[in-house]
């Protein structure tokens, strides 16, 4: 079988609770909250990035 660990206090963010589907569809319908960042900033970050992705998709390269 499976094993499920809560996570510690220290690992859930009090701030991401605040997010709820309703925010998140009238974010989507209004496009607002947009986010700019920095060309530097993101070029540097992109790469982090795809592998959080890769590994949300369960692609461990």
């Amino acid at each position: 079988g499976k094993s499920f660990y809560a996570a510690s206090p220290c690992q859930i963010c009090p701030d991401m609770k605040k997010n709820t589907l309703e925010k998140l569809l009238q974010t989507l319908e209004n496009l607002s909250n947009e986010v700019n960042v920095e060309t530097e900033i993101a070029s540097k970050s992109i790469s982090a990035l795809k592998r959080m992705h890769q590994l949300a998709e369960g692609e461990e390269k």
